[in-house]
């Protein structure tokens, strides 16, 4: 009896070993995919973080154009109030021509 004792409990040790090395496989290749799947989030997380700096720096762009538009409009602001003092003179000179 011992002898095939000793036998059968091999033969599981045997069964147990290759269910640890199937296990074992599984394990590394879900290993595998989850670095694949933690690269691919890396990638976009860098990609989005490119995106978010060129918007930051089109946003201070498009705020520097709006003041210098703004100062542009304030220029002319000024200037077609002097455009129309000076043709409210000249209407005046006009008018002291006439007969």
């Amino acid at each position: 009896m011992k002898l095939s004792d000793t036998q059968q409990s091999f033969v599981e040790l045997r069964k147990g070993v290759e269910n640890v090395g199937s296990v074992t496989y599984q394990i590394s290749s879900l290993i595998k995919k989850l670095e694949e799947s933690k690269n691919s989030v890396g990638d976009v997380v860098e990609h989005l973080a490119t995106i978010a700096e060129e918007n930051a720096a089109t946003t201070e762009e498009t705020s520097a154009g709006m003041q210098t538009l703004t100062h542009t409009i304030e220029k002319f602001k000024v200037g077609t109030k002097e455009l129309l003092s000076l043709s409210g003179l000249l209407n005046e000179l006009t008018n002291k021509f006439s007969l």
